[in-house]
């Protein structure tokens, strides 16, 4: 796959800023899902929202991956080969962990980094994960991964679709505009229905591997020099994986903001605040 398929160039001529951000989605949302929150980035800089595997033709078989290299190593070569050295750095849950590996590992990747609502759980509980997951137990008890296979797969009509996740809790706080935007990254039509393009098992593995970084995060946070700004909704609702503001106690130099009547979701809830957020410090 070329390099200009890969990603999703958010780009405003009325923007005076020579910023140049890369972006990387969440476990299950990529980039248009974003649509409204990355636009509204594109006031401060050609925001770079790279599509992952998942999203991308591949012939690998989830299930035979062994933690996130594989993502980060992906992340890595865009970076690359799209000159995105000393760019801003903005993640979204999966993604806002692979930013902060990646400046673990290549200190002075990025001029400043915004993490939004990293998915990374305490040291306790990331060897509890890992245990688990060596004893080939993790699918039993993980939350997300018993959600995922509940999941319904193929629909017969678009407005069929809506009206399901209209009605789920967890998108309760997104307006009808962003969940359509959502509802459109993610599926494909086929034999005139229309299917997740997103396999549960792609899914599942993210989340069977996710846990896999944090007890290095743990013990290297306090090398990162580059300014890190951690973006939580104001009551974590995220289980066991709702540790981003507590990175904070590794390193002084992080800064915690939060957004209120918000979830784990709140750059699709709350795209303007966040961008706001975001905005408001990334030429300080």
């Amino acid at each position: 796959l070329s390099t200009e398929l890969s990603y999703k160039l958010f780009s405003n001529s009325l923007s005076q800023n020579l910023n140049k951000i890369f972006f990387l989605h969440g476990n299950g949302f990529p980039p248009y899902a974003y649509y409204d929150f990355l636009d509204k980035l594109s006031f401060s800089g050609d925001v770079f929202a790279m599509y992952q595997k998942p999203f991308l033709p591949t012939n690998i078989e989830p299930s035979s991956i062994y933690g996130w290299n594989i993502f980060k190593e992906d992340a890595i070569n865009f970076l690359k080969k799209n000159n995105l050295k000393n760019s801003v750095g903005i993640g979204h849950s999966m993604g806002a962990v692979l930013i902060l590996v990646i400046e673990i590992q290549n200190p002075g990747t990025f001029k400043k980094i915004f993490l939004l609502d990293p998915v990374i759980t305490s040291r306790f509980k990331s060897i509890l994960y890992r245990i688990l997951l060596k004893l080939n137990l993790i699918d039993r008890f993980h939350p997300m991964i018993l959600r995922t296979n509940k999941k319904k797969m193929i629909y017969n009509t678009k407005e069929e679709i809506y009206k399901s996740y209209r009605s789920k809790n967890v998108f309760s706080k997104i307006n009808n505009e962003n969940l359509n935007h959502y509802i459109n990254s993610i599926i494909e039509e086929k034999d005139e229905r229309f299917k997740i393009k997103i396999s549960k098992k792609w899914e599942n593995t993210i989340y069977r591997n996710g846990s896999l970084y944090d007890y290095m995060i743990w013990n290297n946070i306090y090398k990162v020099k580059t300014p890190v700004y951690i973006i939580t909704p104001k009551n974590g609702e995220f289980g066991h994986f709702n540790y981003g503001s507590y990175l904070k106690r590794k390193n002084n130099k992080f800064i915690n903001l939060k957004v209120n009547k918000a979830t784990h979701l709140f750059p699709l809830e709350r795209p303007k605040k966040t961008a706001e957020l975001i905005t408001s410090n990334i030429n300080l």
